[in-house]
């Protein structure tokens, strides 16, 4: 097929992008036209056949594969397809690259469905229910009881392992990851998609927010409350009872009996030097930035809000000097900036394993969804 033959398209798929990914027309020829000299009106490109050329410069808006738009089998729009079409506004404007982001993690969703119903299996909810009318703490308390919750002196430790707790309540775990030279990057750091679908982004370096972004989204799935998102572990105004429920819920199923120290704080100010090196010690010991620690002590009113700005003012500091070295020793030659690879959820890797030891799918399918090298199959078995 070469690049300037016609082919025939499945227009309604093409309509159906610019809805799953709320795109007016206008929108997207803007995007598709950008950088070229003659722009393209809505005929040239609304029709039934175009060039390959065409096709591929509109897929390397959506990124959805060629044969996507020549296949003529009908797109559900339905509630069930795509929380876009189950949910009208989400906490934040999200932008395409977010929106892409969750389309393909719903996508793995509905595969890996298809792959346990084909192969037999099927997941019952392992988590009680429970709703913004319930405790969040005492929510967190029973959730980490399930969770078997214990620290861990590696952060990056204490993430696989929440991760892998949460595949034995059937509940799946995905990261993604975006390098740092991506020129186009999504605006949300985690969602979670029912009824046991959570994603969040690498925070490389930054790995207690991402602890903190799964621990809210875990709340959504504990009260069963859709939503894709920017978690912040900051002082936020204009949250919503969801937003605060879920904030409250991760801040204490992360610190666990630790935040009993909280309990005992009247007041935190210049005086007692901000109980600096108390949080600290809770913060490592519990993998809860400070930052989150002081957010709690001023939603408590045991900080002023003043005192929380100097504070916040001084832990941004040092993390943007962190960044900024880590970024000087790649460009120096001192360290390299490699893409960290996701962790792959057991629960992941034991439903790629039953789909191919059950003849769902093949060995090449196996390790594509995996994204581990043929010769390194054995170590997945």
């Amino acid at each position: 097929m070469t690049k300037d033959c016609i082919v025939e398209i499945n227009l309604e798929r093409l309509h159906y992008l610019l809805r799953l990914y709320n795109l007016s027309v206008g929108e997207f020829l803007a995007m598709l036209n950008s950088g070229h000299k003659r722009a393209l009106n809505r005929e040239e490109v609304f029709t039934n056949e175009m060039s390959m050329a065409l096709l591929k410069r509109i897929d390397k808006i959506f990124n959805k594969g060629i044969y996507y738009y020549i296949d003529f089998t009908p797109v559900s729009q339905g509630s069930h397809a795509s929380i876009f079409f189950r949910k009208q506004s989400f906490n934040g404007q999200l932008n395409l690259e977010a929106r892409k982001m969750v389309d393909k993690f719903e996508t793995l969703k509905n595969t890996l469905d298809t792959y346990n119903v084909l192969a037999d299996v099927s997941f019952e909810r392992q988590l009680p229910s429970f709703t913004v009318k319930d405790n969040p703490r005492e929510t967190a308390r029973v959730i980490s009881g399930l969770l078997k919750m214990r620290s861990h002196k590696d952060e990056k430790d204490h993430l696989k392992f929440i991760i892998n707790q949460l595949a034995k309540l059937n509940i799946y775990v995905f990261e993604f990851v975006e390098t740092f030279n991506k020129k186009q990057k999504s605006n949300v750091e985690g969602f979670f998609i029912a009824p046991n679908v959570i994603v969040v982004k690498r925070q490389q370096g930054r790995l207690k927010r991402e602890l903190f972004t799964l621990a809210h989204e875990l709340g959504h799935c504990v009260i069963n409350v859709e939503e894709v998102e920017n978690v912040s572990d900051e002082l936020s105004s204009g949250l919503s009872e969801i937003e605060k429920w879920c904030n409250d819920f991760a801040f204490y199923l992360l610190m666990g009996d630790e935040a009993v120290k909280l309990d005992g704080l009247k007041y935190v100010n210049a005086k007692n030097d901000y109980a600096h090196d108390m949080i600290k010690g809770m913060s490592d010991a519990t993998h809860v930035s400070m930052l989150a620690i002081y957010t709690r002590l001023v939603i408590e009113k045991k900080m002023s809000q003043d005192d929380y700005a100097l504070v916040r003012g001084g832990i941004m500091a040092n993390v943007r000097r962190a960044e900024e070295k880590r970024k000087q020793e790649a460009k120096d030659g001192k360290s390299v900036m490699s893409s960290p690879r996701p962790i792959i959820s057991n629960l992941f890797r034991d439903t790629m394993q039953c789909a191919l030891y059950r003849g769902v799918i093949d060995e090449a399918t196996f390790c594509q969804q995996l994204n581990v090298k043929p010769e390194r199959m054995e170590a997945y078995l």
